[in-house]
Parts: structure tokens; sequence; C-alpha cells
């Protein structure tokens, strides 16, 4: 009888857990700002505090300040995984600019990086090199984020 008793007691108590969890609990995440001290890297011209993307290069690329704007410097082999990320999201939800020939103290993206996402603040917010699974999967959830806090 006490082994029903217990078993009886111990089945709701995951139940009661997950509840509390998700009437109490925050599950948050940012997304970071890159170069939110400035920029000091090497060969580049030192900018102040907090580092962000100048309006004549953003002008010139056809910015419109969305939540999130993708800019894509890679070629063809992320352009598969782009579009599973584009599927994932509503047509106005961000913007995505191809841009090539980008001055490197510009992004400040490594050679690796083939997608940069600024917010509508002009500032970075994540670089992406979108060749495999884990990083696109990766950039898809960043993107919601970004565009959950806005």
């Amino acid at each position: 009888m006490l082994k029903k008793i217990i078993l009886f007691a111990a089945l709701p108590l995951p139940v009661l857990i997950f509840i509390f969890l998700k009437l109490f609990g925050k599950n948050e995440f940012e997304v970071p700002v890159y170069w939110s001290d400035g920029v000091n890297v090497a060969g580049c011209k030192s900018q102040p505090a907090p580092y962000v993307l100048p309006d004549s290069a953003l002008n010139a690329w056809g910015w419109k300040g969305d939540k999130a704007t993708l800019i894509v410097l890679g070629g063809n082999d992320i352009k598969d995984n782009l579009a599973r990320v584009a599927d994932l999201f509503e047509k106005d939800d961000y913007t995505t600019i191809r841009v090539s020939n980008v001055p490197t103290c510009l992004l400040l993206a490594g050679d690796s990086s083939k997608v940069v996402m600024v917010d509508n603040e002009r500032q970075i917010r994540g670089y992406y090199t979108p060749t495999n699974r884990k990083e696109t999967d990766r950039l898809a959830v960043e993107l919601r984020i970004l565009l959950k806090q806005y």
C-alpha cells in the first residue's frame, strides 16, 4: 500500500515542475552586439564605441532600416542554405542585400564570414558562414531572436 501512495505522489511531480517553470521561468537569449566597445583591429582605423555601419555604405546598398538585414558577401555555395532560412520567415520580416567588393574594415568580417546580420540601429549582430546545416540553423535562430526583440 505504501508503494502505491509513493507512486501516486511521484507521478504528478514532473508535471508540477513543468507548469511551475512555464509560469515563473524566463528562457531568454540575447543576440550580442559586435564591436560595442569600438573598433581596434589591426590595419583598420579605430572607431568610437559603439561601432555602427556608415549611412553612406548602407544607402548605397539599398538598406531600408528594417529590424534585421542580412548582408550576403558569399557566392553560390550558400544560396540553398539561405533559401532554407527564407522559408522559415515571412517575406517582409527581414531584408537580404547582396554585395561584393566590400572593404575589410567596413563590415570587419573575416575571410570565412559570408553573411553579416545588421539590426535597425546599424549595429552588427552576427557573422555567419552558412555552408553547413549547423551554421544555417544558428543564423535562423539568432534572426528569430532579433526579430522578436524588436
